[in-house]
């Protein structure tokens, strides 16, 4: 099953909805948030050997021995998922989330033949904001496989009257509610900022003048009047942990030098405040896309000193889990240039030996060539990458660094 369609569709709740459900039936399940980084198909082979261990540990079977990725044989490696997925005894849910973040060919093949070749006991779950290009149409036609559009996935008149009546005080006429039904074109994250809102007499007046402006120019007012409903301690939550694309307590805590986050973040996922678990089963957390958005540019008006100590806390404490991609980016919001290609330096003898030459040439290509030519051991290791992706239109800015290097040591 596929459920398609823009941010704040609810995609991501009904694949929790449905994870719940199997999880019920007695169904194994395994979730996997996709990024960036799983265009690279070793890290995402590597993330996915994670989920099958999470399954075998949960099966009690024994352990599966490691697997050591070739791209060139990857129905061969899609076989072997299958088969190690079988091998469970047991009805599997596979759950992607994000999968519009992936577009590298080698990923996109790997999972095409997966959901070519499983059987009725392995289902498979995908969010992705569009179609993903993983041989869709041919299962859809075969019957194997079901597709949820955004226009599905909206909220009709009656469910967005029932979504209201949960907590509105007072209730919503029928007038107010065609107002809101119109501004928010049954989009479910726009429902929740307007049910949000409400409290606000200006909004509330708004929708009893029938003059509610629609949702997408009046996003940052909307937000606004949420923000400042909250308690000061919460609003400085919200805004310093807004550079964050996910959370965790620990991570929370490290960067505002606090120790009640992990009390905070249930807080705000119990209020609705666009805050939603990555994870069912795991402790880290982000915002939605539009809250965030926001929440950030209030932030940069309000207390721009204080963005890049901020994106310098979220980089070290990354760098101390070893979490190096997130630290990177970190880093480079921060515009260290120089400690994001220390970093990057150290990384790569890790990244280079085990494959992840694609996400050597990814991160390569954020850093500005004058800050790389500062790095001759750093740029030597780029130009290896890139020599063995041929991607040669790529190394020529790097080769008179390399070349002035060899001179010098001459």
């Amino acid at each position: 099953m596929v459920f398609q369609g823009p941010a704040g569709h609810g995609k991501t709740s009904l694949m929790l909805q449905a994870e719940a459900a199997c999880s019920a039936n007695q169904m194994l399940t395994g979730w996997l948030s996709l990024n960036g980084s799983d265009n690279d198909l070793h890290r995402f082979f590597q993330n996915f050997q994670g989920i099958l261990k999470k399954l075998s540990a949960e099966a009690k079977a024994s352990e599966n021995d490691s697997y050591e990725l070739d791209e060139g044989v990857i129905t061969s490696t899609s076989d072997w998922v299958l088969s190690q997925l079988l091998s469970l005894g047991r009805e599997v849910a596979i759950f992607l989330d994000d999968l519009h973040d992936i577009s590298g060919r080698a990923t996109l093949s790997f999972l095409r033949e997966l959901l070519a070749n499983s059987p009725s006991r392995i289902r498979w779950f995908l969010a992705s904001r569009v179609v993903p290009e993983v041989g869709l149409p041919r299962l859809v036609v075969g019957d194997q496989a079901l597709l949820i559009h955004p226009s599905d996935l909206r909220f009709t008149r009656g469910e967005l009257q029932r979504f209201f009546s949960r907590d509105c005080s007072p209730a919503l006429s029928d007038p107010e509610l065609d107002v809101v039904f119109a501004a928010t074109e049954g989009w479910p994250a726009a429902a929740q900022l307007y049910r949000l809102a409400l409290r606000s007499p200006p909004i509330r007046h708004s929708l009893l003048s029938g003059k509610a402006t629609h949702l997408r120019e009046m996003s940052g007012y909307l937000a606004d009047n949420v923000l400042g409903q909250q308690e000061p301690r919460i609003q400085e939550f919200l805004l310093k942990t807004s550079i964050l694309e996910r959370l965790s307590p620990s991570q929370c805590n490290a960067l505002l030098g606090r120790n009640d986050s992990a009390k905070i973040l249930e807080e705000l996922e119990h209020l609705g405040l666009f805050v939603r678990r990555l994870e069912s089963q795991d402790n880290w957390f982000t915002y939605h896309a539009l809250f965030s958005k926001f929440l950030q540019e209030h932030l940069e008006a309000t207390q721009k000193w204080a963005v890049v100590e901020l994106h310098l806390r979220a980089a070290e404490w990354y760098r101390e889990h070893r979490y190096f991609e997130e630290a990177m980016h970190h880093l480079l919001r921060a515009g260290d240039y120089s400690s994001a290609c220390l970093l990057f330096d150290e990384w790569a003898d890790a990244l280079i030996p085990d494959g992840y030459l694609a996400t050597v040439d990814h991160w390569s290509a954020q850093i500005p060539i004058e800050e790389l030519s500062k790095f001759p051991s750093l740029v030597a290791k780029i130009v290896w990458a890139l020599l063995f992706l041929s991607r040669h239109h790529k190394l020529e800015p790097l080769l008179p660094i390399v070349r002035a290097n060899l001179e010098n040591h001459c």
